[in-house]
């Protein structure tokens, strides 16, 4: 179980009972079909959505996979014409 004290999209779920989206599993599947061709094969996976990147990471850890995190927040600035 995780700690229900954590922060972020898996502190508010219900971990044993989420399930995986299709998204996430063709990208398991991907990655899996990576791995098998050449074990140390790294890979990068990009999104703007934070909470994705966090189930994508749970998931990918289910899977058996060592999974990283770098976050970088980009701000837009606006500009007056």
């Amino acid at each position: 179980a995780v700690n229900k004290t954590r922060q972020g999209i898996l502190g508010r779920l219900d971990v044993d009972k989420w399930r995986s989206s299709t998204k996430i599993e063709a990208l398991v599947e991907e990655l899996t079909n990576l791995r098998r061709e050449d074990a140390t094969t790294k890979s990068l996976v990009f999104s703007q959505f934070v909470n994705f990147l966090d189930l994508i990471a749970f998931r990918l850890k289910r899977a058996g996979f060592n999974v990283g995190a770098i976050f970088f927040v980009f701000r837009l600035l606006a500009y007056k014409a």
